[in-house]
């Protein structure tokens, strides 16, 4: 019977790691602590993350804020370099040709 890549991959990452997890255990579980318990953070704890959650909202906000308003330059420059293309064109178009320059005649 043909083992698949995943199964195989189990069984190695198992006989690696069978030593070290028969030996270590989690502290959590040496005290009866629920596996996805997570005990309450501490005044300061909760401070500092309130104080994180705010200044990424500030961060993300100005960055927002700064792709707007540089799409919006973006466009603005883009529309300028076509005008300013426009009236070079024209502008070529009205100015009568440049008849050819004639070359002197080397003295020798």
């Amino acid at each position: 019977m043909a083992r698949r890549t995943s199964d195989l991959i189990d069984s190695t990452l198992d006989a690696l790691f069978r030593h070290e997890a028969s030996q270590a255990r989690p502290a959590a579980a040496s005290q009866g602590a629920e596996p996805g318990f997570r005990p309450p953070p501490s005044r300061s704890e909760a401070k500092a993350d309130e104080t994180t959650r705010a200044v990424r909202a500030m961060t993300e906000a100005a960055a927002e804020t700064r792709a707007v308003a540089t799409a919006r330059l973006r466009e603005a420059r883009k529309a300028k370099e076509a005008q300013a293309r426009a009236e070079a064109e024209a502008a070529a178009a009205l100015a009568p040709a440049k008849a050819p320059r004639k070359r002197k005649a080397k003295a020798t």
